[in-house]
């Protein structure tokens, strides 16, 4: 007779899997099944999480160390990030990003436009092509996200 709590399955049916950073199982074919087990209550609780003072980053110049095309949600973007504009004692680098939407037009090409926010960008840097951007010297600036969180970008 069943107790009415689940075991977790620890057999695995496909030779190619392997274990990913969040603990799931990566498939074959990308796909990512979560194994669970079940919690007692009061197990856990709510705990302080440490906090970083990102505006004590604020004015200090960097270059841009890598850009990136990415794909979300809903089409593609670039991430471009700074290189690190601290290193914290665990071995953590901190890093200033700015992400650009890129737009698809009619052919299905992926791009951006003159007075897109990239477009705008590119020109106020004086390059034409976002892999251009590479060693360009900017400066760190914060943004305040949905979640009310600070964020380091650049200018």
């Amino acid at each position: 007779m069943k107790s009415g709590k689940t075991e977790p399955s620890h057999h695995i049916h496909n030779h190619k899997c392997q274990e990913n950073i969040l603990g799931g199982i990566k498939m074959a074919d990308n796909e990512t099944k979560q194994e669970g087990i079940e919690i007692e209550e009061g197990e856990f609780g709510q705990i302080e999480l440490p906090q970083l003072d990102v505006t004590q980053y604020i004015g200090t110049k960097v270059k841009i160390a890598s850009v990136e095309k990415r794909k979300g949600q809903y089409g593609f973007f670039l991430r471009i990030a700074s290189e690190p504009v601290a290193k914290l004692d665990n071995g953590t680098e901190i890093r200033a990003t700015k992400i650009f939407g890129l737009q698809q037009d009619e052919s299905g090409t992926w791009g951006f436009g003159d007075e897109t926010k990239l477009g705008t960008f590119l020109k106020k840097k004086g390059v034409k092509d976002p892999a251009q951007l590479k060693d360009i010297e900017v400066v760190v600036q914060t943004v305040t996200g949905d979640n009310g969180r600070d964020y380091l970008t650049f200018n």
